[in-house]
């Protein structure tokens, strides 16, 4: 890829992301080490966003959001109005797959604000099939199908290169996803069952367009999105064998493309659909490897609120008091966490799964009749008690681990960029009674004592160091706190630290030594003294920086 420029890295990007997100990222590391190393802004904003899209892809939320954020804060310091809008979009993207609607909305309207300028018809047009995305996940379905279905229909019949001009490539297809996922949700409001089958066959007859439509385009991942509403389509309808089938084979395929967000809902239903067979302990994994992605990757998804509604549900017919309580609990607490972002957003999951009945099932099972009122009391106390413990706990490692998350991707962004402090001229304030040319050979001087590493030496302290910078302690100290804006032994950990960073980072033996010799090779003389200045200079402990790195490059 050496010699390879910004467009053709770009074109290569796109030509294997459906299918090859591996190397994908590649193309995009590379373009983002050329824009960095070339100081342009526009390709690190533009590089940026491609590598939101990517992470969002991926399930990783909080990267998605670190780079998309980067990326419009870039746009807009030079002042392009395309790429802030092409920013916002993707913000809004981001937030909508990751159930966040009121942000979502936000970004989008800030897109279209730039696009309506520029009468950008096919991003306006995506913004628009968007929302009505978003009015479906607030239950407005019938407003949703208006948007939808005169999209459909202005989108059908224009030829391909039309519909890419002005719609976009996968406008199409989108939209009859949308329209299929619409009217399954229709269905299950139905209150006849004549009116539940006429919508289903609605739904089927669009997802069936779409399934076609993604293969003659070679859209893989469009291609499970529609498998996967195959199998959707068959629960609702009652036939839980083909339902089974048929995620089955959606799963087979969204796990090589690693999309957590699609895993989820094929759980889901292929949970549901053993549960309806009677196969229990079945249905029970699959609902409980829902929670589990739910926990690891720190996203509330759509489908969690039901998880736990249902494995209450089932541990109720089992009479398993301890996990009625535990689950009941989740629903209740998932649904507090839920309210921040538009009490409207979840009213359908509300009027299914009332939480005033299940505050009163908790009631009863802590509230048991005089008979057994002793046998179990003090049980139901401990009970509620660890339940409570426990929602609070999940709550604050959730919270802990959303900023050691966020706090990681942008220690990733600045190693993967290159970012370091630029050597500038002495700065000429009061405190610093140096002539400027002594300034100056100190500070080439330190230069060299940096390239040289020489800081990795455990006795490196202020009279080293002046020796080795040809000067004397108190000159040295004044030019590093004017120049650097630091103390000595401030100066020396971030070298230190930021060595420990990068070596960790591209070293994988490096990686699997014990704390203490990763200290001792990074001029600490202990692993705590280590351990306290890492998290001093970085946020997170080394450990945890360690561990995300070996899942990062798995």
């Amino acid at each position: 890829m050496t010699g390879y420029s910004h467009q053709k890295l770009k074109s290569l990007y796109h030509n294997v992301i459906s299918d090859d997100t591996i190397s994908a990222r590649t193309y995009l590391n590379k373009m983002l080490s050329n824009a960095t190393k070339a100081k342009n802004s526009y390709h690190l904003s533009e590089t940026s966003i491609l590598l939101a899209s990517l992470e969002n892809r991926q399930g990783n939320h909080t990267a998605a959001i670190s780079y998309i954020e980067n990326a419009i804060e870039l746009a807009k310091s030079i002042n392009n109005e395309d790429l802030t809008a092409q920013g916002f979009f993707m913000n809004g993207r981001i937030r909508y797959h990751n159930g966040d609607y009121e942000n979502a909305v936000k970004a989008y309207l800030e897109a279209l604000k730039y696009y309506k300028k520029t009468s950008h018809k096919l991003m306006i047009n995506d913004i628009s099939h968007n929302i009505a995305l978003i009015k479906s996940e607030l239950g407005n379905q019938d407003e949703a199908l208006q948007i939808l279905v005169k999209n459909y229909h202005r989108s059908k019949d224009v030829s391909k290169e039309i519909r890419k001009k002005e719609f976009g490539l996968y406008f199409y297809t989108n939209t009859l996803m949308t329209l299929s996922n619409v009217y399954i949700r229709k269905a299950d409001k139905a209150k006849t069952n004549s009116k539940k089958q006429q919508l289903l066959d609605s739904a089927s007859i669009y997802n069936l367009l779409g399934y076609h439509e993604t293969l003659k385009d070679n859209d893989v991942i469009g291609n499970i999105y529609f498998i996967n509403g195959e199998g959707m389509i068959s629960y609702e309808k009652g036939l839980f064998d083909e339902a089974i089938e048929k995620l089955r084979t959606s799963i087979e395929k969204i796990k090589k493309l690693n999309h957590p967000s699609l895993l989820t809902s094929a759980y889901y239903y292929k949970g549901l659909s053993h549960r309806k067979l009677n196969q229990i302990d079945i249905a029970i994994t699959y609902l409980k490897k829902i929670d589990s992605i739910s926990k690891k990757n720190n996203i509330n998804y759509p489908t969690l609120q039901g998880t736990y509604y249902t494995l209450a549900q089932i541990y109720k017919e089992r009479q398993d008091s301890v996990n009625i309580l535990k689950y009941q609990n989740l629903y209740i607490e998932n649904d507090r966490i839920n309210k921040h972002i538009n009490e409207t957003v979840r009213q359908e999951i509300h009027k299914k799964y009332d939480i005033a009945l299940l505050n009163s099932e908790i009631k009863t099972l802590t509230n048991t009749s005089k008979k057994d009122k002793n046998r179990y009391t003090k049980a139901i106390i401990i009970i509620v008690i660890l339940t409570t413990l426990f929602a609070m706990f999940f709550l604050f490692y959730r919270k802990q681990q959303r900023k050691n998350k966020l706090t990681f991707e942008k220690l990733m962004m600045q190693l993967e960029s290159k970012k370091t402090e630029a050597v500038s001229k002495p700065n000429t304030s009061k405190g610093l009674t140096i002539d400027n040319e002594k300034a100056a050979q100190i500070i080439e001087e330190l230069e060299k004592f940096e390239q040289n590493k020489l800081f990795l030496d455990k006795s490196c302290d202020l009279g080293f160091v002046a020796k080795k910078v040809k000067t004397n302690k108190a000159y040295l100290s004044k030019v590093i706190h004017s120049h650097k804006q630091q103390k000595f032994v401030d100066y020396i950990r971030g070298l230190r630290i930021n060595y420990a960073l990068q070596r960790l980072k591209d070293d994988k033996v490096f990686r699997s030594y014990d704390i203490k010799s990763i200290a001792e090779e990074s001029g600490f003389k202990s692993s705590d003294t280590f351990s306290r200045a890492f998290v001093k200079n970085t946020g997170i402990y080394p450990s945890y920086y360690i561990t995300s790195i070996n899942k990062k490059q798995a």
